[in-house]
């Protein structure tokens, strides 16, 4: 089974859409949503089904996640200009995974973006300091791409002139 998102090809934002729940209640059930096609996002909106979680343990990370789908799907409803699509992560280009692309899921893919954004970051060495605090580097962090990383986050911070400590 592949990852779903989805996925703002205008903003170049991505959010997960929730694994194999998303695709047996949107997909299979409602036949609201189809791989790597754009859909009616108030119909995904009200599909009750989707949002009615049943009770139980196994379904909290669905309670983390939903959420943030549906302010994702909020969000964009409105602009009836913005390219709205559900894909999973086979299906789509690597330029879905860019530099310049934005992960709004509970466990995202920190890229220079997210730390511009999300983390209000604007020097690399809080970057740095950020990574080395992880278990684990994001896949770009010991790569030929690490630079091109680099680059990236500091025209993002040139350009988002947020700062935190």
């Amino acid at each position: 089974m592949n990852n779903p998102y989805f996925i703002c090809e205008t903003c170049k934002i991505r959010v997960e859409a929730g694994y194999r729940w998303t695709t047996s209640h949107l997909r299979s059930d409602a036949g609201t949503v189809e791989f790597g096609r754009s859909f009616n996002v108030r119909d995904a909106l009200n599909y009750r089904p989707f949002w009615d979680l049943p009770k139980g343990d196994e379904y909290n990370w669905l309670r983390e996640l939903l959420p943030m789908v549906r302010a994702f799907l909020e969000c964009h409803e409105c602009h009836e200009s913005h390219a709205i699509r559900f894909d999973d992560d086979v299906s789509f280009s690597e330029s879905y995974f860019g530099f310049e692309w934005l992960d709004v899921s509970p466990l995202p893919d920190l890229v220079p973006r997210y730390f511009v954004e999300q983390l209000g970051y604007n020097r690399w060495q809080q970057v740095c300091d950020h990574i080395d605090s992880l278990d684990r580097p994001p896949w770009w962090w010991n790569t030929d791409d690490h630079q091109d990383a680099k680059r990236t986050f500091e025209q993002l911070a040139n350009e988002h002139p947020i700062t935190k400590p």
